[in-house]
């Protein structure tokens, strides 16, 4: 049984984790929070490649997109058992009423048995007892007490467990990104390293999480060029240009990451307007407070990434 409806809260725009997600990141969450399989509990039956075929993608793009999901804890997944879960899907998606609780007992058997369906039974649980005395009946008289006791027994003393085996069970899912090196010698490392440094030294962040190579998305473009001859030096040297224009302009920060500078088709334009600026003594150049009559590109030296959702996803 899934609910015809879903609520998305306006504020998920000023959530970071979701703000940090590219535009097919975003696609995915909201593929997997409207899916008609998503069941009233938030959780559901599904494989990676059942939901990329029906989106039309290929898998390698939709594991790209669904491993950005993950990495920030917006989705989880169980691989063996072909389960996928929203942790927050509760907290905006409230019953209107005790019954709709009591009909819950309906939609269980659509959820595999796994560590994420009696973490979904144990929120919903703890959700209902706070939210009123009578919507804690409402789930206790759908849910037999043995069945309780069985996902509330097993928590204790698994749960340390649990969170290593769904920490390997995402690394099943990043199986198909290509993982580069990890030293600090390697030219990757290093143009990740100063990217972090600057992106952490001008701009604000709540909870600052670095960008590492573990994801494909970080390393695709920067890989690109360096083996096409650029330097890790040259790449550098675009960073702290883009960093100088953008530096203190809280919008421009989304898109001072591991994809936008090296756009094949802003490459060779950034390293031009870096050298430029470099052979000038670096002025730190700021954007004017209004930007009046000047493009995304002229203010900051780049441009924000093309949003083409007739092809999001799909290999070109």
């Amino acid at each position: 049984m899934a609910t015809k409806y879903r609520k998305i809260c306006p504020k998920i725009w000023n959530d970071e984790k979701f703000v940090s997600l590219s535009d097919n990141g975003k696609l995915v969450f909201f593929f997997l929070l409207t899916h008609p399989h998503m069941t009233p509990l938030g959780a559901m039956r599904a494989t990676t490649s059942g939901l990329a075929s029906e989106l039309g993608w290929t898998h390698k793009a939709f594991m790209e997109a669904f491993e950005e999901v993950l990495a920030v804890g917006m989705a989880k997944a169980n691989a063996k058992a072909s389960c996928m879960a929203i942790p927050k899907f509760l907290k905006h998606n409230q019953p209107e009423s005790p019954n709709v609780v009591t009909a819950w007992v309906a939609c269980v058997d659509d959820i595999p048995e796994c560590d994420l369906r009696d973490e979904c039974m144990r929120n919903a649980e703890d959700q209902m007892a706070s939210k009123s005395k009578a919507f804690g009946e409402a789930f206790s008289k759908a849910f037999s007490e043995d069945f309780r006791k069985a996902y509330r027994k097993a928590m204790p003393k698994t749960i340390g467990i649990q969170e290593q085996e769904q920490e390997q069970e995402q690394e099943q899912y990043q199986e198909e990104l290509h993982l580069v090196g990890k030293t600090e010698n390697e030219p990757l490392e290093k143009v990740l390293k100063r990217l972090n440094e600057l992106r952490k030294e001008n701009w604000t962040w709540a909870k600052y999480k670095p960008l590492t190579s573990k994801h494909k998305t970080n390393t695709e473009h920067i890989t690109a060029l360096l083996n096409d001859g650029s330097t890790a030096d040259e790449l550098i040297m675009v960073l702290e240009y883009v960093a100088a224009k953008n530096k203190g302009h809280e919008p421009s920060k989304q898109y001072f990451n591991c994809t936008t500078p090296f756009r094949p088709k802003h490459w060779e334009n950034n390293l031009a307007m870096a050298t430029d600026w470099d052979m000038k003594g670096r002025p730190d150049a700021k954007p004017s407070s209004n930007g009046s009559g000047k493009s995304q590109k002229e203010k900051f030296g780049m441009e924000p990434p093309v949003s083409d959702y007739a092809n999001v996803g799909r290999e070109t």
